[in-house]
């Protein structure tokens, strides 16, 4: 054999030693599953919110985008280049919370989880809370999943889909997608609707109740009266009576 032939032989099995070595030490990373509810026990609210979540895998992430008042949905966002939004007042879509009020006002017809993540972090409306040292395992799809940035502050908010995996709006110049849910800065989670039912709708100014120290009287309708106070979207009312409130 010549001695250029020999030594494109070599090269070759240069090249193909190399393609062996990264493909055997590169790390195996799953691919995300078809997005979906991958888990059951879900109320039906949260499995709907889900697959509305997943209806938007592909939208642009946009920071500040479906925050307009009184209109859930994509939008487009705030130019911000200190938080790394440099043209997203010109990108329609959502953010990480914007996609979160969405996917629920979908499944429940009203507009029940506005707000930041921080905001949805501290809802009211929650029925369930879950600490970060408990895990994935108690979480069910729905479930809101949270996580803190290096200052220690809520900066993200995805919905669990079920094993292992979640639907978020990431950051800009990404899109909406699945991820892994197993991911540092984890601060928690929120369940909005009890497990396993049809169930009541999250707690919110439609539902009425009543506690005289003992048992919760509680029933679903309008609040047939003005508030007496009201800071932000926070209303107190004085109602009169036989067991009536709000919840």
């Amino acid at each position: 054999m010549s001695m250029p032939g020999m030594r494109i032989r070599a090269a070759l099995a240069a090249l193909l030693l190399l393609c062996t070595t990264m493909v055997l030490t590169s790390p195996t990373a799953s691919a995300a599953p078809a997005c979906g509810v991958l888990a059951d026990g879900a109320a039906d609210q949260a499995n709907a919110a889900v697959l509305h979540a997943c209806d938007q895998i592909g939208l642009d992430y946009s920071w500040g985008g479906g925050h307009v008042p009184g209109q859930p949905g994509p939008s487009f966002g705030i130019c911000d280049p200190q938080n790394g939004a440099p043209n997203d007042c010109r990108v329609k879509g959502l953010d990480c919370s914007g996609l979160v009020r969405f996917a629920y006002f979908l499944s429940v017809g009203e507009d029940i989880i506005d707000g930041t993540s921080g905001s949805q972090f501290q809802t009211s409306r929650a029925v369930d809370r879950f600490a970060p040292a408990e895990g994935l395992d108690p979480l069910l799809p729905g479930d809101l999943m949270f996580f803190r940035n290096s200052k220690g502050n809520i900066s993200h908010v995805s919905i669990y889909a079920g094993d292992g995996w979640m639907v978020e709006a990431p950051s800009s110049g990404l899109k909406v997608r699945m991820a892994s849910a197993t991911r540092s800065g984890y601060a928690g989670a929120v369940r909005l609707f009890e497990a396993g039912t049809s169930g009541q709708p999250a707690p919110g100014v439609n539902r009425i109740a009543y506690t005289d120290g003992t048992d919760l009287w509680a029933k679903d309708g309008p609040l047939d009266a003005e508030p007496i106070l009201q800071e932000g979207d926070v209303k107190k009312f004085q109602l009169a009576g036989e067991r009536i409130g709000v919840l």
